[in-house]
């Protein structure tokens, strides 16, 4: 079973993705994909780096991910260009992952923020999403990064996320402390498994 996790900047992915692996799923973080395409000398970083600029470079050779966040965010065009460049490698190597971990049959969640902009949420036996309120998100968003309240704002706003209602499955909803969040995922988690065993009857 291939589960996949969308929501909001900030809205907590990361920490319902960690509350699922404790609960015995196989987890594919979409982040750890994508640093893996930009590695130094790949060619994504290349291609990256003659569209948006050298600077965009660490003198290490590796990627600037806090400069390159403030040249797209407030620019819905290269925001595109940097998805039309960095997503179809990021897509084809969680789909050689998601092939590999079906194998095992465990339940596989897969942390996917632009699932809905790639097209991969066919793929998906289930859609849920992790959501929470704007303040929420923007005080986790500066607890978490150390932006300023304006600059959390922009990045939150710049996001331009679109998450179809009706395709999503289950939403958990993240305004509380860890435990409430516990509670949320394992609800979910709780009715896969009874789904699960329902098809197999």
């Amino acid at each position: 079973m291939l589960i996949c996790l969308v929501g909001p900047m900030a809205s907590g992915k990361t920490e319902a993705l960690s509350i699922f692996r404790e609960l015995g799923a196989e987890i594919i973080e979409s982040d750890h994909m994508a640093r893996k395409v930009v590695a130094p000398g790949s060619p994504v970083l290349a291609q990256l780096a003659q569209e948006f600029g050298e600077d965009i470079l660490l003198p290490d050779g590796q990627l600037d991910r806090s400069r390159l966040a403030h040249l797209i965010f407030s620019q819905e065009e290269k925001r595109r260009k940097l998805n039309s460049i960095i997503l179809p490698p990021i897509i084809e190597i969680i789909d050689l992952e998601v092939r590999r971990l079906r194998g095992t049959g465990r339940t596989i969640v897969l942390e996917a923020p632009l699932l809905f902009e790639t097209g991969y949420e066919n793929n998906c036996d289930y859609i849920v999403c992790v959501d929470a309120d704007d303040e929420f998100r923007l005080r986790r968003l500066i607890q978490k990064t150390g932006l300023s309240e304006e600059e959390a704002c922009l990045r939150i706003r710049g996001q331009n996320l679109q998450i179809p209602a009706h395709k999503v499955d289950f939403v958990i909803k993240n305004e509380g402390d860890r435990e409430e969040l516990v509670r949320e995922v394992k609800r979910v988690w709780d009715e896969f498994a009874r789904r699960s065993r329902k098809e197999s009857q």
